[in-house]
């Protein structure tokens, strides 16, 4: 998506918004980020959920620093139309960071091939989940299972303000498929690091992962070129032989 977008068509998704403005900070509006919430405090991601806990990347949230005070500002955005007919049990599944104290509710609608079903998935607390910008995001999965077969499925997030301030609903690495059947693992981090070797370790609690994947390769490398280590059962890794 284009950075900076807000409102209108992008990439076959439709920003659309009561009150939309005319910069970031202005009305209520999706927007696409890549960097922390400037105009906002003690709310919103700092970087994206694909790269955390690196910064950086790109996510789509909604500053309500812009929103009207009194009277509710709401802000959608659509998907383009997809044909889950292949599917054998078709899930949604999307990263959610909400931090603030005066969250706006979320709520996501269905297009069943004739009509919206509403909040079929929703928060609607004024407290947040995440308890810092740098948290990380949430994964998040909506069965679809009961529209299995539709050809013309269409799903949008629905972004509904309680006032300014602290209350920015934020949405990254929007997917729909079949559930995966190799989660990620959580919270990767490096330590003991020199200038051939490096322990990497991470958390699979709640993944339900038994062995863990890992691959590795020079600074940008595609996925699938670089070097694979397969059948690790621990929760480190110590990689040797580095340039």
């Amino acid at each position: 998506s284009t950075v900076g977008h807000w409102s209108g068509a992008d990439n076959c998704w439709e920003f659309l918004s009561n009150n939309p403005g005319t910069t970031s900070s202005g009305g209520y509006s999706w927007e696409v980020r890549n960097t922390s919430q400037t105009t906002s405090s003690g709310t919103g991601p700092d970087r994206d959920a694909t790269l955390w806990p690196t910064m950086g990347g790109k996510f789509i949230t909604a500053d309500v620093s812009g929103s009207s005070t009194f009277t509710p500002d709401s802000t959608v955005l659509t998907s383009p139309v997809i044909d889950i007919s292949s599917l054998n049990n078709p899930e949604l599944g999307y990263a959610l960071h909400r931090y603030g104290s005066n969250m706006a509710d979320l709520y996501v609608d269905v297009f069943d091939g004739t009509s919206w079903v509403l909040g079929v998935h929703s928060y609607t607390s004024l407290s947040g989940i995440q308890t810092a910008s740098g948290d990380d995001w949430i994964d998040t999965t909506v069965s679809l299972s009961s529209y299995s077969g539709i050809t013309n499925l269409r799903v949008r997030f629905r972004s509904v303000t309680n006032g300014c301030c602290a209350g920015d609903n934020a949405i990254d690495d929007v997917r729909i498929s079949d559930p995966v059947s190799c989660a990620a693992p959580l919270a990767i981090s490096a330590t003991a690091m020199s200038s051939s070797s490096a322990e990497i370790s991470w958390d699979t609690t709640g993944t339900g992962a038994a062995t863990v994947e890992l691959e590795y390769g020079a600074t940008g490398f595609a996925l699938g070129t670089g070097t694979s280590v397969t059948g690790i059962t621990a929760t480190n890794y110590t990689i040797t032989g580095l340039t």
